[in-house]
């Protein structure tokens, strides 16, 4: 059995490490390109859309408002938005003169210039003759929005323009203060959690 010299094992050692400081100098953080920060606006635009909606104003410069009463909901999630709206015209007896519908499921985009590009993958609504009619798919609408931490609201260059709400979810909200240490009061059980 052979020996290796102590001078020997250290010279190979000292041959192993690296020479020098391992850590790197620091790196001048880079300013981000204007289409970085582009796409960084547009992201935080898709972001804050996500959620659920109710309509709060509905504003058509081709359908009267006098005796209007309109409801409607609209759901984001991802790239994806779903909307249905009722409307009526009540008459002075309570009773409905005449009625829209419109419900559908599209496919968006938030592109520059704070605008949304919708297509739709499946709808209907009522057409002059008060029938039900489906829409084309593909079917592409652009609207102007803003969006606020509880407001949505989208514009077309035709005057119409629908202002929504964000419908509060407690339960959620209530379960994010519990993660963030933030108790109000012990988490109650909803019913579609597991038993404790």
């Amino acid at each position: 059995m052979q020996s290796i010299s102590a001078v020997t094992f250290f010279a190979t050692l000292a041959l192993c490490l690296p020479i020098g400081s391992q850590d790197k100098p620091a790196q001048p953080q880079r300013e981000p390109s204007a289409q970085e920060r582009l796409k960084s606006a547009l992201d935080k635009i898709r972001t804050q859309m996500q959620g659920a909606w109710r309509l709060e104003e509905l504003r058509t410069p081709s359908q009267s408002q006098e005796r209007r009463r309109e409801v409607g909901i609209c759901l984001v999630t991802g790239n994806y938005m779903s909307l249905e709206l009722h409307i009526g015209w009540i008459s002075d007896r309570s009773r409905i003169d005449a009625k829209d519908f419109q419900s559908g499921t599209y496919r968006f985009e938030v592109i520059e210039g704070g605008m949304v590009e919708m297509s739709t993958m499946i709808g209907s609504f009522m057409n002059s003759a008060q029938l039900l009619q489906f829409e084309e798919p593909n079917t592409v609408r652009r609207f102007q929005i803003e969006v606020k931490p509880d407001s949505m609201t989208l514009r077309r260059n035709d005057g119409q323009q629908f202002g929504f709400v964000r419908l509060p979810d407690d339960r959620l909200r209530h379960l994010e203060d519990m993660k963030a240490g933030n108790p109000k009061e012990k988490a109650k059980p909803g019913p579609d959690d597991p038993p404790r």
